[in-house]
């Protein structure tokens, strides 16, 4: 990713499986942040993983496992909430606003009611739509065009008889 990014716009979109504010030492969160690439989660969590904001945005919010197996305790059913997907990007990408929510909940017992898959989203996890903004890096490219043109030397078209 950081090479791509070197070389080229580049976005890198992934279902983490890990939150930002996932409290182990390696994450995907920091490992690619300590990188200095942008998010789109960059205004609701600190380069660390700490949340800025009251509420969290829910990339996933569903119950995981079977409720038959609610006698096992290693088959419980689980509550899978947090913002496990994610939208990382550089050379020049900018991603100033979500085109779809995000969700945001301020804690797990509230989102209980809106489980996913739904109706209107029929998968695990909410759509993660970004509009992105392109910035052309500077590659001295527009100063060399400028010099070619400047010895070419204006054109003359000269009537056709």
């Amino acid at each position: 990713f950081a090479s791509s990014a070197e070389a080229a716009p580049t976005a890198l979109c992934l279902d983490a499986a890990s939150a930002p504010s996932r409290p182990d030492k390696a994450t995907v969160w920091r490992t690619l942040r300590s990188a200095r690439v942008g998010s789109v989660w960059d205004s609701w969590y600190t380069p660390e993983g700490k949340l800025r904001k009251p509420s969290t945005p829910v990339t996933t919010n569903a119950i995981l496992g079977n409720p038959a197996n609610a006698s096992s305790a290693s088959l419980r059913p689980s509550h899978s909430y947090g913002c496990e997907d994610q939208l990382f990007f550089a050379g020049g990408l900018k991603a100033p606003k979500h085109a779809y929510g995000p969700v945001e909940y301020k804690s797990s017992s509230e989102a209980v009611p809106a489980l996913l898959p739904s109706l209107s989203v029929p998968s695990d996890h909410y759509p993660l739509i970004a509009d992105l903004d392109f910035t052309p890096v500077d590659t001295g490219a527009e100063e060399l065009i400028k010099q070619v043109s400047f010895r070419a030397g204006p054109r003359r078209v000269s009537p056709s008889a």
